[in-house]
């Protein structure tokens, strides 16, 4: 005779049946979310149900059994057991502008998908743009565009909602400055070892050519500004993982020694001015370089201007040094 099972064992088990024909479960793919529906739902109506409670947009949804299989038949009732839901890639155009020679504005439509499974936000097509550049998506801001104007577009703005389908891309200003400063370097590098004050920006502004398409321009631009170096060997700038941020190599004057520093272009840049970071070894004398700054600062200096000081320094200590005056101190020569 077999053995047979408790009766709440036995009670518990068809309850558990009972609430597998009466109850649906709908798993969040990607993000653990949970919803109970009940059992015969069609899709049409759990795709209400998604939107009301996750406030997942219903017509980007995907809905899968539990073998992986895509049900798409909206009128198909959903029975016992588990339901997979996800989200469809979303498009946007990202449309970038761009400035090429004199100062004209070059726009270019660059398609994007934003992954399924992640929300359709602002910054998420900039990620995306980034991706597809193989670019910093922190260089760029995004804008709206509507009623004939641009506005900012916040990062956590949900296209989806506003049934957005693109977007403006451009440079941040500071990184637009940044990047075209480091692209200048022959002839910025050598006005502020002279403590020269450089030319108007336009003067030498031409971050793209007018020739090739802007996003092969681009991906140029990128490449051509992950280590810089000047002319002379006495300057090279190696980019770091944050697109802002430098590891800097400058070459002492007359001397075979290699100073090392970091510098930050803030995001004020350049009404605000570069941080230098760093230190380095005068006679001894442990020489802060973020004590090296000039005195005045507009925006029309350049990140040259900050390493001018540096040298500046150097050069008078070691004057000072060899006609055996006290000091050192460090100068605060204002720009010429």
């Amino acid at each position: 005779q077999k053995p047979s099972l408790p009766l709440s064992l036995c009670g518990a088990m068809v309850k558990k049946e009972k609430h597998l024909l009466e109850r649906v479960t709908l798993l969040g793919s990607q993000t653990g979310d949970r919803l109970e529906v009940p059992a015969g739902i069609t899709l049409a109506e759990a795709r209400e149900r998604v939107e009301s409670s996750w406030s997942w947009p219903a017509r980007r949804l995907l809905f899968f059994a539990s073998d992986g299989a895509w049900i798409w038949d909206e009128a198909q009732p959903l029975f016992g057991g588990s339901w997979i839901v996800g989200r469809a890639p979303w498009p946007v155009t990202v449309v970038l502008r761009l400035l090429s020679a004199n100062a004209k504005t070059v726009s270019h439509p660059v398609p994007v998908c934003i992954p399924a499974g992640v929300l359709a936000t602002a910054k998420g097509a900039r990620v995306a743009l980034g991706r597809s550049l193989g670019m910093a998506p922190e260089l760029f801001e995004q804008l709206r565009f509507e009623a004939g104007e641009t506005t900012p577009l916040e990062d956590d703005e949900n296209l989806e909602v506003a049934k957005l389908k693109a977007m403006i891309c451009r440079f941040r200003p500071a990184a637009q400055r940044m990047m075209l400063e480091l692209l200048r370097m022959r002839v910025l590098w050598t006005m502020g070892k002279k403590r020269q004050r450089p030319p108007p920006q336009e003067a030498w502004l031409a971050p793209i050519s007018e020739g090739g398409a802007p996003c092969e321009c681009l991906r140029t631009l990128q490449a051509a500004v992950r280590r810089v170096e000047s002319e002379a060997g006495d300057l090279i700038f190696n980019a770091t993982e944050d697109a802002y941020r430098w590891r800097v190599e400058l070459k002492k004057p007359a001397q075979a020694e290699w100073i090392e520093m970091l510098c930050t272009f803030p995001a004020g840049y350049p009404a605000e001015p570069v941080r230098l970071e760093g230190s380095f070894q005068m006679d001894g004398r442990e020489v802060e370089i973020s004590s090296l700054r000039p005195e005045s600062w507009s925006p029309q200096n350049t990140v040259y201007c900050a390493l001018g000081e540096v040298v500046d320094f150097i050069m008078l200590y070691t004057v000072r040094s060899e006609a055996r005056i006290p000091g050192p101190r460090i100068p605060r020569l204002p720009l010429s």
